[in-house]
């Protein structure tokens, strides 16, 4: 009898040992498929141009004109006197220690070394009416920092030639959106990464304005 017991009891224990086992080996898994999680964009210039059709779309009721006009209506990319030109129509990638990261998208001398890759747009003739910049961020946990960095920067700009309505600051997985000018302007960008993304956070606003 006391044999009998004993088997039942070990029995017992060894499925229980299979079961924890199993579902540890399960949180494991789990946790695999998260860290493969794929990013949001291969790069800066993608993240920015899934959005531009959206962005398009939400200015052309206030400007009163196709989506398909709009989007030849902004610049992005960079020129410098070295003749290294990218100009195109719509966002194009800058690099971050070129002189547009830090005098037109705003980006901090302080936080440059934690960005690894950028993109941004324009209005074509006057800066203070938009500007959209893209920043990815090399480690996820100085996604904050760089985040707070562009606040600041736009918030206590010294704008010269006029100055912008408002700004937005956005998080989006590991990546930093800001944009800076006329209300109707950044308005249609945050909208249309807000609505591209669902990671997409708006984690600082401001108004010029008054």
């Amino acid at each position: 009898m006391t044999k009998r017991i004993l088997s039942v009891l070990l029995a017992l224990l060894l499925a229980m040992t299979v079961f924890v086992a199993c579902d540890n080996e399960g949180e494991n898994n789990n946790e695999g498929e998260n860290e493969n999680v794929a990013p949001v964009a291969e790069n800066a210039e993608e993240l920015l141009t899934k959005a531009y059709q959206a962005f398009a779309e939400n200015l052309a009721p206030a400007f009163e004109m196709p989506a398909e006009d709009i989007m030849m209506s902004f610049m992005g990319g960079y020129y410098n006197e070295n003749d290294e030109t990218t100009l195109k129509q719509g966002p194009g990638a800058v690099p971050v220690d070129n002189d547009a990261i830090a005098s037109i998208a705003l980006l901090p001398a302080d936080v440059t070394a934690k960005v690894d890759d950028a993109a941004m747009f324009q209005h074509p003739m006057m800066v203070n009416f938009f500007v959209g910049a893209a920043f990815r961020v090399t480690n996820a946990a100085d996604v904050d920092a760089v985040a707070n960095a562009m606040k600041d920067a736009i918030a206590n700009n010294q704008w010269v030639c006029g100055q912008p309505e408002g700004y937005y600051v956005i998080k989006v997985g590991n990546y930093v959106v800001s944009t800076y000018g006329l209300m109707d302007n950044i308005n249609a960008l945050k909208d249309a990464v807000t609505a591209t993304y669902e990671s997409a956070v708006v984690v600082a606003e401001g108004s010029f304005i008054g």
